[in-house]
């Protein structure tokens, strides 16, 4: 006997019914939402091989992939990611076009679990990417967008933070610090561990108030007013340049009249080979993990034979189905649903009948079963149950 067959592996889940429906209703959204803005949609398949995803910005670890061989041997990998796809179509079959605005929605798989999507080794990754510019203006573009797709889907109650890794970098240059020694440090300021923090601090040889100033990054959140706060603490140029980046942004979006949706964090260091400018993530209090993640990664598509700068943002559509089941505010089920039996002798008028209920938006599903237990088996779906026959369509009442 296998006991698996009732099982699913670590890190996946199916979806029933409505919570279904409502998956794919998230996703139309979002696809709706970014082609309203002008991004284009495109697809990529599950498969890759993976040194599409290997190399000094995608660097993923083969522990982190799905992992098999087609029938040369070539190594080839679920595709843990969307982005790197879309750089690897920019740079194969667009290399004609300066500007590409591109959007998709599919399936990613990461060994070790997608944290926008809470864990899940399989998730249905929703994402935009804009590559070809580098105006602040399109930063604060994608992180408008990310705002009003997050409304659009349903979402109430969450926010967005913003942050700068170049304000990292000019601190980590300024110090000093070896590649080795940055990441380290970056690792204790992104999870906020001020222990951490003072003890790689101990061990550096930099200038107290700089390694005061790195101290303090985890604490350097809030409203706007956080940039005057690091103006001062910093006179780098590369860290003041980025000061100026982020003021830039988020004054746009508060033209935009998104400013209450935003919030400043420089104490966010996703990743120093990958990103290269803003950095963006949304966060809800009806999970407890980023809810979307983003940013300026301006060296990725040299990686595929075609510099281009670029900026985006990806998130889990199960995810957004969680907070939405959380919040309790899951859309009710698009049509009405009917259980029809049919009387002997009347299929011909039924038929008739039964397409204009469905142009109607009425959800019909015939009943060959025992008419007696018609209403109990409606009721098991929220169906109301009806009977065709010699004098048209009746609709029964509950318990008739």
């Amino acid at each position: 006997m296998n006991l698996k067959k009732n099982q699913l592996p670590a890190g996946m889940q199916d979806t029933l019914f409505g919570e279904q429906r409502a998956l794919r209703g998230i996703v139309q959204e979002g696809l709706t939402t970014f082609a309203a803005w002008g991004y284009d949609e495109v697809g990529t398949p599950n498969l890759e091989y993976m040194d599409v995803f290997t190399g000094d910005a995608g660097n993923y670890e083969q522990e982190q992939m799905f992992k098999l061989t087609d029938a040369t041997g070539s190594m080839l990998v679920l595709r843990p990611d969307l982005t790197l796809p879309m750089a690897r179509i920019a740079a194969s079959k667009c290399r004609e076009r300066d500007t590409l605005r591109l959007c998709y929605a599919g399936s990613a798989f990461r060994f070790d679990g997608w944290e926008p999507a809470g864990g899940l080794r399989e998730c249905t990754q929703l994402g935009v990417e804009w590559m070809g510019q580098t105006d602040p203006q399109v930063d604060a573009e994608l992180v408008a967008l990310a705002v009003t797709t997050l409304q659009n889907i349903g979402l109430t109650d969450f926010q967005m933070e913003i942050g700068q890794v170049e304000f990292f970098k000019g601190l980590m240059e300024e110090a000093g610090f070896s590649p080795r020694q940055a990441e380290q440090v970056r690792l204790q300021v992104e999870s906020k561990n001020a222990l951490a923090i003072e003890l790689l601090m101990q061990s550096a040889k930099a200038e107290a108030g700089l390694m005061n100033t790195i101290r303090e990054l985890p604490a350097l959140y809030g409203g706007v007013e956080v940039l005057d706060k690091a103006w001062e603490m910093s006179r780098n140029p590369r860290c003041r340049a980025a000061l100026n980046n982020i003021r830039s942004i988020w004054e746009i979006l508060d033209d935009f009249g998104l400013g209450g949706y935003v919030s400043v964090d420089l104490g966010m260091v996703n990743s120093l080979n990958y990103y290269t400018g803003m950095i963006m993530r949304g966060i809800s209090r009806h999970v407890g993990y980023p809810i979307l993640t983003g940013g300026r990664y301006d060296t990725l598509s040299g990686e595929f034979g075609k510099p281009m700068p670029a900026t985006g943002f990806a998130f889990a559509a199960e995810t957004m189905l969680r907070i939405l089941r959380n919040q309790g505010t899951l859309p009710a089920p698009a049509r009405k649903r009917m259980l029809l039996y049919v009387l002997p002798g009347c299929r011909k008028e039924a038929f008739a009948a039964l397409h204009s209920l469905r142009d109607e938006g009425i959800q019909v599903e015939q009943y060959y079963g025992d008419v007696a237990q018609l209403a109990a088996c409606a009721a098991q779906t929220g169906a109301r149950a009806a009977v065709f026959g010699g004098q048209g369509l009746t609709v029964l009442e509950e318990g008739e």
